[in-house]
């Protein structure tokens, strides 16, 4: 058995997603994985995205299987030796940046989705009773603890209990510590740079990518989704507006507050800006795909990619950490969020518990799991408590 092991993945719109998963080293179909992606899209009903993304991070089990594949194989000991033997592969990728906290965490990602391959094989019979379970199983789990969570809003920071094999000590997600915060004053030097490095079109759009990550606090892919008709439709009004971002995490289909100052910015610039640019390079609606983010180079919508880049090398001109970008702004606007909260309740006499302040935030963020928002709940409230501290101390001077 060997990471080294290759399958190729297939995608095809018939219908739906399918996928073709083909062994390049018995040269054969693995109709497991096949089977298992059909059910993700046609019974678990999740978007494409997340099925593709689920079937990579599968993958990996599938290929340390080969060549004596077998599912009826699969027990604790065979986890733990993949789990291991995968973490040393991760440790040797520049992406995990020598962290063996990031490693862990990659590994566990993968771990999850083994674990929860095999709880459907029990499921769909192609294995039988006893193979997962609490209990004198082959494959140790708290099944029933599993269900419910497996998809939209992801697994629980403390899983550890429900997949005993996960890593401890490998924080789900990217937290606080794992990631720059956006500041005020990253908003007025990265507004410089953008008026001095591009065309007004570009400073214009790309300043209001930002404001809007840092208004509303959507994920980049949410913000590039977002199409003129949304906003056409409430041209005149002088209410705020309810959006839904055709692209959000798990495929939620939320709605948002938009307030007014925004929305008209919003349709200023697909009106003047966006507008001066098709009309002077005479490119028609067609090319756009009404987006209302578009490249200045083909017009066409812009690629979420795309704006990865802009936002990655303007933070590392002003001098920002690397890993800086427009995901910082929504950071910052979790922050915010959070101490407005704590600060509310504190005045209020209301329960300041992270889970319930991270329960009030959480709809904000689009984020189903309040869990995910523990770890910004309790650095804020850590700089609250620290703040009171110093000023008591100057106080008492």
């Amino acid at each position: 058995m060997g990471l080294d092991r290759k399958i190729r993945l297939s995608w095809h719109q018939c219908g739906g997603l399918r996928l073709v998963a083909y062994d390049l080293i018995r040269n054969q179909l693995v109709p497991e994985l096949m089977d298992y992606a059909d059910h993700l899209s046609q019974r678990e009903s999740l978007s494409s995205k997340t099925v593709i993304n689920e079937i990579v991070l599968l993958k990996s089990l599938f290929e340390f299987l080969i060549p004596n594949f077998s599912i009826k194989n699969i027990n604790d000991s065979l986890l733990l030796k993949f789990r291991d033997l995968e973490l040393s592969r991760t440790l040797e990728n520049k992406i995990s940046r020598g962290s063996e906290v990031t490693a862990r965490r990659t590994v566990n990602m993968k771990l999850r989705r083994a674990y929860l391959f095999i709880i459907w094989c029990q499921e769909s019979q192609r294995l039988s009773s006893g193979s997962i379970g609490a209990y004198n199983c082959k494959v140790t789990a708290r099944c029933d603890q599993i269900k419910g969570i497996k998809w939209r809003g992801g697994f629980r920071n403390n899983a550890t209990n429900d997949f005993p094999l996960l890593y401890r000590k490998a924080q789900a997600g990217i937290g606080p510590d794992q990631g720059y915060f956006a500041t005020d004053s990253d908003r007025s030097a990265l507004g410089e740079y953008f008026a001095r490095n591009g065309t007004t079109f570009t400073f214009t759009r790309n300043v209001l990518l930002m404001d809007i990550a840092d208004a509303q606090g959507w994920r980049r892919g949410s913000i590039n989704s977002l199409k003129c008709a949304q906003f056409s439709a409430g041209e005149g009004s002088s209410e705020k507006i309810r959006i839904a971002p055709a692209k959000q995490k798990f495929g939620y289909g939320w709605f948002f507050e938009v307030e007014f100052a925004l929305a008209n910015r919003i349709l200023n610039f697909i009106n003047i800006e966006r507008a001066l640019l098709l009309a002077e390079m005479g490119w028609d609606e067609a090319r756009t795909e009404d987006h209302i983010f578009i490249s200045a180079r083909n017009g066409k919508p812009l690629t979420d990619q795309a704006i990865s880049r802009i936002f990655g090398n303007a933070f590392k001109v002003i001098g920002r950490p690397k890993g800086a970008g427009l995901h910082s702004f929504r950071r910052k606007f979790a922050e915010c969020r959070v101490v407005d909260e704590i600060q509310r309740r504190l005045t209020l006499g209301m329960d300041t518990s992270a889970l319930s302040i991270a329960a009030s935030v959480a709809v904000e963020l689009g984020h189903a799991h309040p869990e995910s928002l523990k770890p910004y709940v309790s650095r804020s409230q850590s700089r609250l408590a620290g703040n009171r501290a110093k000023s008591k101390k100057e106080i008492t001077r």
